[in-house]
């Protein structure tokens, strides 16, 4: 319960020890493989690229995560493809990762059905090569946050143009007083709100990361997939493999996504965004 409460309030947990030694490993050799054509950019994402790599796809039903997942959203949790490989690459701004990223603009904020989606983030490298850091500000996933209106606003407009233009030319965002850094363990897993305000630092050293998506099919759930599946063609999804479906179907966590789900106030992502999602991707991995 101690756990539930402090996602609930915080708006995410940091659990420890997920993946084994050897299988932070192999997955850094997956990843040193799969990226090392674009190592001298500095910077490699592939949005979707757990679902379309099968030497991925183990991740998706670790038993130990599934356990947390189940316990901070309910037994009833289904994969979420929403999901991304980076090596050396972070993001440029203080952002939410779900379809309304206004405070309280669109259905992400109706709390009727309840918001049960949880993002997770497994960052691989060692904490004493890599500078690198989660910054999150705790409390902005809720609208009743005991955040006064004014401050609040302040940490709303973080996410702003201004401070990504600070991010490109100098290197660093404006920080806000309540933001909480984290320099998680290789194996240890962030699991978070996606509505949470969140951004990566610099790192002046490796850096790898994989993203997965979890949540209990309602009109949260269906917005948030359909959204990345199919209203964002920039980042590049694709259909989930039929062999990926079938382990999916098995392990009772496959939920099936029309395409003209209606989805309620989607960000639209801006010019700059947009452009960097572009560019930034570089060619989809195979295997």
């Amino acid at each position: 319960m101690a756990r539930i409460s402090e996602f609930q309030q915080r708006g995410y947990i940091l659990a420890k020890d997920i993946l084994t030694e050897d299988t932070v490993r192999d997955l850094v050799r997956q990843l040193d493989e799969l990226s090392h054509r674009w190592q001298k950019i500095g910077a490699w994402t592939v949005p979707d690229g757990v679902t379309q790599v099968s030497r991925f796809w183990p991740l998706i039903f670790n038993d130990r995560l599934l356990e947390i997942v189940r316990e901070l959203t309910g037994p009833d949790v289904r994969f979420l493809q929403h999901n991304d490989l980076h090596v050396g690459f972070s993001s440029y701004n203080w952002h939410r990762d779900s379809v309304n990223r206004r405070l309280g603009e669109g259905r992400d904020w109706d709390e009727t059905e309840p918001y049960r989606i949880v993002r997770v983030g497994f960052y691989l490298h060692p904490r004493a090569e890599s500078a690198f850091r989660l910054g999150l500000i705790p409390g902005t996933h809720r609208l009743d946050t005991a955040t006064n209106r004014r401050a609040r606003e302040r940490l709303e407009k973080a996410m702003g143009s201004y401070s990504l233009i600070q991010r490109m030319l100098f290197g660093a965002n404006p920080s806000p007083a309540t933001a909480e850094w984290l320099s998680p363990a290789a194996g240890d897993a962030v699991i978070f709100d996606p509505r949470i305000i969140h951004t990566g630092s610099r790192s002046t050293g490796p850096k790898y990361a994989i993203f997965l998506a979890y949540g209990v099919p309602n009109s949260h759930y269906f917005d948030h997939a359909a959204y990345y599946r199919y209203l964002r063609p920039e980042l590049g999804y694709q259909e989930i493999h039929p062999e990926l479906i079938t382990r999916l179907q098995a392990a009772g966590l496959y939920q099936h996504v029309e395409n003209g789900w209606k989805v309620s106030q989607p960000t639209v992502p801006g010019i700059v965004q947009s452009f960097l999602a572009r560019h930034i991707r570089y060619q989809r991995p195979t295997g």
